[in-house]
């Protein structure tokens, strides 16, 4: 809406991304010994994109701030590059005794593009099997993890500079490959035959944490950094199936935090970079508690099912950058799945789906969130179907 945006906005853009991926990944095991089996891998891709940028604005501005002129200035705003993604993995898995298993090794990633960087990473886990019925992890991994290049802000500050697009934040240092800590620890136990629970915990520990806001004119994914952030999450799950019955139940309970953005800047107002400076916020995509659960049976060959999704709410802003939460939601869905065999055509599977079965009007974000400048709702009711060929 070229006028519109000039008008409520003072910036008019149109942007065009593309990418074109290739790459290769090589997998291989080989079992040294009864007790050791050895594996590899190696990975590599090269992107190329570009992004092209038709951007209209006003000139701005006076003494008093205000814009200085009616008539729009134009200019483009284009870039194109390329990136290469290359890692190599090692791996041992020891069965050091009849109960227990070692898996140790490293992996060695680089990336070079936008964003350059290489980290070696160091993996361990182990497994206990005290019992047939019971099962004990715990390991600890090192990560790196490059943004999505294709996102990457590429615009110029300098380039809206004394227009109504500047930015109050002169300052867009560029976007970083986030590196992290991460512990998990967990028990599975089968309590009868059929029922099965799960408990695992897990910790991580990032530097220049990564996320993803919605930006710019028109409104677009771009990543940016957290100088710190920390992640801490317990999970139960269970399960049960018996005879044509079967059923699963999931709870989640976790909080991420971060502090003082470090990337991308002009993207954000100078009060909140100033408040997460100094403080650590909740993320926007955190929800402190999240359950699922699901009921199956299957009759012949027919399966009907229910599948309901809960959770706590995402983050909004009141006061403080995301100081506060959005409503909780449920949504419960249904769906049936019919197989059957036609003459000629073999076996086929019909399905049917009524998705938010109550119809709950629900909103995911309000707009005020960090990175986030659009609402956000969950599915309206919905009926949908679908016919599958099977080979």
């Amino acid at each position: 809406d070229y006028p519109g945006d000039l008008i409520f906005n003072g910036d008019s853009t149109k942007i065009t991304r593309a990418g074109l991926n290739n790459g290769l990944q090589v997998d291989t095991a080989y079992k040294l010994t009864p007790v050791h089996t050895l594996r590899s891998g190696v990975f590599y891709s090269h992107e190329t994109f570009s992004s092209y940028a038709s951007v209209a604005t006003f000139p701005c501005c006076d003494a008093m701030g205000n814009q200085t002129s009616t008539s729009p200035i134009s200019f483009n705003d284009n870039s194109q590059s390329s990136a290469t993604f290359a890692g190599l993995y090692v791996q041992d898995e020891w069965k050091a005794l009849d109960k227990v298993t070692l898996n140790y090794g490293a992996r060695m990633d680089s990336v070079g593009g936008y964003v350059t960087g290489s980290q070696l990473s160091p993996r361990l886990g182990a497994v206990y099997k005290p019992f047939a019925a019971t099962t004990v992890h715990a390991g600890y991994a090192r990560y790196f993890t490059p943004p999505r290049q294709e996102f990457v802000a590429t615009a110029s500050v300098a380039r809206f500079a004394n227009t109504t697009a500047e930015s109050s934040v002169p300052v867009n240092s560029p976007v970083r490959a986030e590196r992290a800590h991460y512990l998990d620890a967990g028990v599975t136990q089968r309590i009868i035959p059929g029922l099965t629970v799960g408990l695992d915990g897990y910790y991580k520990l990032s530097e220049y944490h990564l996320d993803e806001g919605q930006f710019g004119a028109p409104t677009f994914l771009t990543p940016f950094n957290y100088h710190t952030a920390s992640n801490i999450g317990i999970e139960l799950t269970t399960s049960y199936a018996a005879g044509g019955f079967s059923g699963y139940g999931n709870l989640a309970a976790a909080q991420q935090v971060a502090k003082g953005i470090v990337s991308a800047q002009a993207l954000f107002s100078a009060d909140d970079l100033a408040y997460i400076h100094d403080h650590y916020i909740v993320t926007d995509h955190s929800q402190l508690i999240t359950a699922s659960a699901g009921l199956a049976y299957l009759w012949r060959r027919t399966r009907f099912s229910l599948d309901l999704l809960v959770g706590s709410g995402l983050r909004r802003t009141v006061r403080h950058p995301n100081d506060a939460t959005n409503p909780p939601y449920q949504q419960l869905d249904f769906g049936i799945t019919h197989r059957f065999t036609l003459p000629a055509f073999g076996t086929m599977e019909a399905r049917f789906d009524l998705i938010n079965v109550l119809g709950q009007n629900y909103v995911l974000r309000d707009g005020t969130g960090v990175g986030i400048f659009a609402k956000q709702f969950g599915p309206p009711r919905g009926f949908f179907g679908g016919l599958k060929k099977e080979f």
